[in-house]
């Protein structure tokens, strides 16, 4: 952020702490913050799947709505602007400091993807991630779905992160499975060998 506008550090840490899309950052009023109730509400307006949501707030998000809070202007309603007005299109701004800082080609919705990825890496299921309650995805979540559906034994790892659970799945589960295979075959060994010695007999009584 250090190359960041001032007028602009905060709008885009808290979109990337949401992954909340430009639009609804920047829409983002006053009358959407309870900070005694410690939420905050997305607007069907400003939501992909047009449903509003209740988010609770918490950790840096919710310090920096308090920074907002004291830095209030009675003549905006606000949460983020530019000296009172709407924070409009600050792509330009965006690439501006995206240079600066190396990283040119970064577009504002990199943040939100960002998120979106940190937060399964920490352990979220996908499907909680791309579901109606958080970027509102549908299309990633029926895709995994697909993938399981279609190639169950090609796609382990896409069956594991829409169940919730890491890549190679539960290794106790696997040699439980294993050890009843083995224990199977046992039996089956057994059972061939039993038949085996009865069919002799037969043969050596006759």
């Amino acid at each position: 952020m250090a190359h960041v506008p001032s007028y602009l550090a905060d709008a885009l840490r808290f979109g990337y702490l949401t992954a909340w899309r430009r639009g609804a950052v920047r829409s983002l009023e006053w009358r959407d913050v309870n900070l005694r109730a410690r939420t905050l509400t997305l607007r069907a307006v400003a939501a992909k799947n047009k449903k509003a949501k209740v988010i609770p707030l918490r950790g840096e998000v919710l310090a920096i709505l308090e920074r907002r809070a004291a830095l209030r202007r009675l003549d905006c309603v606000y949460v983020f602007h530019r000296d009172g007005h709407p924070l409009g299109d600050y792509r330009k701004a965006w690439r501006t400091a995206c240079k600066a800082a190396g990283l040119a080609g970064l577009v504002p919705h990199d943040l939100r993807r960002s998120a979106a990825r940190n937060a399964v890496r920490a352990g979220t299921p996908e499907q909680v991630v791309y579901g109606p309650r958080w970027l509102a995805h549908p299309l990633r979540v029926r895709a995994l779905q697909r993938h399981v559906r279609e190639e169950p034994r090609r796609r382990p790892r896409a069956r594991e992160r829409l169940r919730g659970r890491p890549p190679g799945g539960d290794p106790d589960r696997g040699a439980a499975r294993g050890g009843d295979r083995d224990q199977r075959r046992e039996r089956g060994h057994h059972t061939d060998t039993r038949s085996e010695n009865a069919r002799v007999s037969g043969s050596s009584a006759s």
